[in-house]
């Protein structure tokens, strides 16, 4: 890579706690075009003195594990790490995880058997703050969402729209910032969506809406 070519790069840190595992992540990472590894360190608080100087654009994260018991350390990295952009990687994932996740700037939940494709677009959509998750990751169960497969067909344009928002994390108040309308307005319409979908709750309809938007970017993503 040329001097010109690191200077343009998306700098990452990796950090992990399975050394072998960490450097073939970081080979991995560093394989990608327009990308370069700044740092590798284990998956502990102090070792982000060393990544903080570093000053890495994106992290990507190997828990070694599952999501849900790894949630407070999550969040201490991100309190650490400011608004820098972060790409896990874990064995399984807690469908309710993904909002408190995405509110942490874990944007991109990958699984420990994505391809490098897949790293490519993980990488690529949490730099641009968008969600990814593998697929073999978040399959919201009945009880959670009462839907597998879920259809946005029969909701307004508008519910449609408000949900797109909502998978992405976006809050309430921005969502009708974003749209010009009062937040009654928005909360009606995700009550009424919520009604004609059938889901139980809020936390349901978040669920459904990562699950949804997730479905139809992939269709879109294979549609010739």
């Amino acid at each position: 890579m040329t001097a010109s070519a690191r200077s343009n790069a998306t700098h990452v840190a990796v950090l992990g706690n399975q050394r072998l595992y960490r450097l073939g992540l970081c080979r991995l990472v560093d394989s990608i075009p327009r990308v370069r590894v700044v740092d590798d360190q284990p998956l502990t608080l102090p070792a982000l003195t060393q990544v903080l100087r570093n000053t890495p654009d994106l992290l990507v994260i190997d828990l070694g594990g599952g999501t849900h018991d790894n949630l407070k350390l999550i969040a201490r990295i991100a309190h650490v790490m400011g608004s820098t952009p972060m790409v896990l990687i874990t064995g399984e994932a807690c469908a309710g995880c993904l909002m408190a996740l995405t509110r942490l700037s874990v944007y991109s939940i990958l699984s420990t058997w994505a391809d490098r494709d897949e790293l490519i677009e993980a990488i690529a959509r949490a730099k641009r703050a968008e969600q990814y998750v593998s697929r073999d990751l978040v399959i919201p169960t009945p009880d959670e969402s009462g839907h597998s497969a879920p259809d946005f067909d029969r909701l307004s344009p508008r519910q449609q729209q408000i949900l797109e928002f909502i998978a992405r994390g976006t809050g309430i108040g921005e969502i009708a910032k974003h749209l010009g309308v009062s937040v009654k307005t928005v909360e009606t319409h995700r009550a009424r969506a919520r009604v004609l979908l059938g889901l139980k709750d809020i936390n349901a309809l978040r669920i459904y809406a990562i699950k949804a938007v997730q479905m139809r970017d992939s269709a879109a993503a294979t549609s010739p």
